[in-house]
């Protein structure tokens, strides 16, 4: 990608950011909300996330990369808060002057129609001929009514939508083993399984994406508590340390990391990248697992990279029969890694690990 190119998406980011802060003003002054701006910005919004999508289906650097995952998972949680924002706005009609003026909003609408009649003849037309220009043929395209908003791959819902049972599963082992074993560990990934099915596919084939993890970490929770070695060093916990609780801030960095398994996972469906390269990705990933200081009990830690290394074969043994299952699997090898990570880096956990080493 090119630096104009950068410098041209950054620039309808900051856009897409000062029209937001117009609206959520006019919301708290005037109490009302002008459906102009929420059109544009929801137009820019999925104009953006399809252009960072396909800047990452080539060779890019890793930083440049890391800013646009950055600014996908950042673009997905502004469209969701303006969903909410639409549907929270108050039905008051009053006589205030907005705080952009007309002339303002009618170029935006103006900048923003002129790039979607652009897009759509690059993408309808293969190649143009010397004679002709873009300027030329979109004078030849009608204005169509816009179309309604497509829904996004995975939507967070505000209730777990367990289709295969396993928080109720997981409810009657914590039952079970509650008395007499610890469990702020199986607590970590039971916030981690509850998570995953908060969100709900807006196709069949796609819950595949949702149930591979959850189906995954509820196994990890059952061996944690159920099998040895694990389950002794939850009872020897348990007697020693009592019992503690997840923070808020753990369980958000939960979320954050579901939150961007579905947007990674949402932007190579939609991009149609080949699962080769996530598998690379995941490799990449488990090259650098977090396997913590020296002083906490690797047993775990080694089996939960031996979890993910059973997705991953699983995504290389895909790789050549089922596109959408091996990027699934290569997808939540990527997310367990990367929660195993944010258990690490969670003092209390930190701490249990530690005292589980003889």
């Amino acid at each position: 990608m090119s630096a104009d190119e950068l410098i041209e998406k950054l620039w309808t980011v900051s856009t897409i950011n000062t029209v937001l802060i117009n609206l959520l003003l006019n919301k708290e002054v005037n109490e009302t909300l002008d459906e102009r701006y929420w059109q544009i910005v929801k137009k820019m919004l999925d104009g953006s996330k399809k252009q960072m999508g396909k800047a990452l289906s080539g060779p890019v650097d890793s930083f440049i990369e890391s800013a646009i995952t950055l600014t996908n998972k950042t673009l997905s949680q502004i469209d969701t808060l303006l969903e909410k924002l639409q549907h929270a706005k108050v039905e008051v009609e009053k006589e205030e002057q907005f705080l952009f003026d007309d002339e303002g909003l009618f170029q935006l609408e103006e900048e923003v129609k002129k790039r979607q009649k652009i897009e759509a003849v690059a993408s309808s037309t293969p190649e143009l001929t010397p004679q002709e220009t873009p300027t030329q043929l979109i004078e030849e395209v009608e204005v169509e009514e816009v179309k309604e908003e497509e829904k996004p791959m995975f939507a967070r819902q505000n209730d777990a939508i367990d289709e295969w049972d396993y928080l109720e599963h997981l409810n009657r082992l914590f039952e079970t083993y509650r008395q007499n074993s610890h469990m702020l560990l199986p607590a970590f990934w039971h916030a981690a399984t509850q998570e995953l099915l908060s969100y709900e596919a807006r196709d069949e084939d796609h819950k595949f994406a949702i149930q591979t993890p959850a189906e995954t970490i509820y196994r990890l929770i059952r061996t944690f508590l159920s099998e040895a070695p694990f389950a002794r060093l939850m009872q020897d916990m348990k007697q020693k340390h009592g019992e503690s609780e997840l923070t808020s801030s753990y369980l958000d960095a939960i979320k954050a990391k579901v939150d961007e398994y579905y947007i990674r996972v949402e932007e190579d469906l939609t991009n149609e990248i080949e699962s080769s390269k996530i598998i690379i990705k995941a490799e990449h990933e488990l090259e650098t697992f977090n396997m913590g200081a020296a002083s906490l009990e690797k047993r775990v830690l080694k089996y939960i990279r031996d979890v993910c290394n059973n997705l991953l074969t699983q995504a290389k043994t895909l790789s050549h029969r089922n596109e959408l299952e091996s990027i699934v699997y290569a997808e939540a090898t990527i997310l367990l890694s990367r929660l195993n990570g944010a258990m690490i880096e969670s003092p209390p956990l930190e701490f249990l690990l530690k005292a589980m080493k003889p």
